[in-house]
């Protein structure tokens, strides 16, 4: 629970009916939330604030956290169980993941995704936003260089791309460094027992590594949203959304089952949730052999 690390001092830097975001050191926010969908672990479930004060709070005011506690406006928040969460993706959540749903997953996004964001990066013949134009090239340049065992390099390019609290680039990182996690589980020898992977499948599997240093120089290039977002990313905690998605496609068996889990995540955010998938699925369809894509391995892949 990276909430139980922080200490000082504070700001309320914006207010809405359902969630109360806190300024702390380091550009980072911690969020007063209603609703338990939308933790992390830089988040505070504690719907009791909103039906009593949530709607007098304002902008500016000071915060102070001391060890298990906050505090503002008169009023204290005691970490516990109830109130903070610890959001890594443990290896039983993603069991039944599998690069064979690649596919499927690519068209419930299509039919689900929504427009202005990264979505047309694999929508082929789209007209291309200035975001997706931008992207395109560092992501085609990153596909022609990957090999069994390197790094992603040049993810520094995307880093605070586009607009919104959380802009589209560093929802897709998240995406990717999610596909990243995700994947060390199942091709670990127990991940790989309890997903019932075999050795040949393993073997198929392209281990890409994401060059963190490199995002981690650049934080500062993007929002305190987009930096929040990142730095948990990094360090393996991701949003309850994006979580609670990796195990429904973990689940599917159908295309029904497919675009029901895809629904529900694109709903996060105005494009956040649809540009997170569009991560996870690029890191995902980057990982699977060429031989499984019908191409020879000379061959290069594209977004």
């Amino acid at each position: 629970m990276l909430v139980h690390s922080l200490a000082g001092e504070g700001q309320v830097v914006s207010v809405y009916p359902r969630a109360v975001n806190i300024r702390c050191g380091h550009g980072l926010l911690v969020s007063v939330i209603e609703q338990a969908e939308h933790m992390t672990a830089l988040s505070l479930h504690v719907p009791s604030y909103f039906r009593s004060q949530g709607a007098q709070t304002q902008t500016g005011a000071r915060v102070r956290f001391e060890k298990d506690r906050l505090s503002f406006d008169g009023f204290c928040i005691v970490f516990s169980q109830n109130s903070a969460w610890e959001a890594p993706v443990a290896p039983r959540e993603v069991q039944g993941f599998s690069l064979s749903k690649t596919a499927i997953f690519r068209e419930a996004l299509l039919q689900q995704g929504k427009k202005g964001g990264l979505l047309g990066l694999i929508r082929p013949g789209e007209a291309q936003n200035p975001f997706v134009r931008k992207a395109v090239e560092p992501l085609r340049r990153i596909l022609q260089q990957t090999a069994d065992g390197s790094y992603i390099n040049g993810l520094s390019q995307l880093v605070g791309l586009g607009p919104g609290l959380t802009p589209s680039g560093d929802d897709f990182i998240a995406g990717l460094l999610l596909g990243e996690r995700i994947l060390s589980f199942l091709t670990a020898p127990e991940g790989a027992a309890q997903s019932r992977l075999s050795a040949s499948r393993i073997a198929s599997v392209i281990s890409l590594k994401i060059n963190k240093g490199e995002l981690w120089r650049c934080l500062a290039r993007t929002n305190d949203g987009g930096r929040t977002l990142l730095c948990q990313a990094l360090l393996g905690y991701f949003p309850n959304y994006l979580i609670s998605v990796a195990k429904s496609l973990g689940n599917a068996q159908t295309m029904g089952d497919m675009v029901g889990a895809v629904k529900q995540a694109v709903s996060y955010g105005e494009t956040s949730g649809t540009d997170a998938l569009v991560g996870l699925w690029f890191y995902l369809n980057a990982s699977r052999s060429p031989y499984e894509h019908g191409r020879t391995p000379d061959q290069k892949r594209r977004p």
